[in-house]
């Protein structure tokens, strides 16, 4: 197995941290879909293109990727 490193600007390890933190806040075998998605809202991770506070990051549409 081959281990590669990644290299993540500070946008994009906040982002990966944002990504992590319900994982380990809201088990999923511990909570329902309804609280583990509102987790993901909170943090702006539901749609990448809308602005802070609607779900968003403010980001462009090359963000899905």
């Amino acid at each position: 197995m081959t281990i590669t490193e990644t290299h993540l600007n500070a946008e994009e390890q906040q982002v990966a941290d944002l990504v992590d933190a319900p994982l380990t806040e809201f088990p999923l075998k511990q909570v329902d879909a309804v609280t583990f998605l509102g987790a993901q809202f909170d943090r702006g991770l539901a749609w990448c293109t809308s602005s802070r506070g609607c779900g968003g990051r403010s980001q462009p549409g090359s963000c899905r990727s």
